[in-house]
């Protein structure tokens, strides 16, 4: 029988989350995933990201990788899409691909009109 875990998404998409509900978060990260038993996966850094302005034509896309800028990885990575939209809404959870760790995100945002 399958095991449901419920987690809890952090994200910040400006700066790096500084100030995360669970003390189990290391800082500097783009996003956190919490875990109903208080454990904490770290997504991304903004010191090494890449933003590309118009991929669909509908908005933008950040990629922030974990790792260095010489030496990054695709695993435990956050990808962002801004979405253009007429008003601003709370950014959302799409997916995670699991097999490589990478949590995707949305955010509605007409600052990418």
């Amino acid at each position: 029988m399958a095991t449901t875990v419920n987690y809890t998404y952090e994200l910040q998409l400006c700066a790096p989350v500084t100030n995360s509900v669970n003390a189990n978060c290391t800082a500097g990260s783009v996003a956190n995933q919490i875990a109903d038993d208080g454990s904490c996966l770290s997504f991304g850094s903004f010191a090494v990201a890449t933003v590309n302005p118009n991929p669909y034509a509908d908005g933008a896309f950040i990629a922030a990788y974990a790792g260095s800028a010489v030496n990054n990885y695709q695993a435990y990575m956050a990808n962002i899409y801004v979405i253009c939209a007429p008003t601003f809404a709370a950014p959302s959870f799409e997916h995670m691909k699991s097999d490589i760790m990478q949590a995707h995100f949305t955010l509605n945002s007409p600052v990418v009109c």
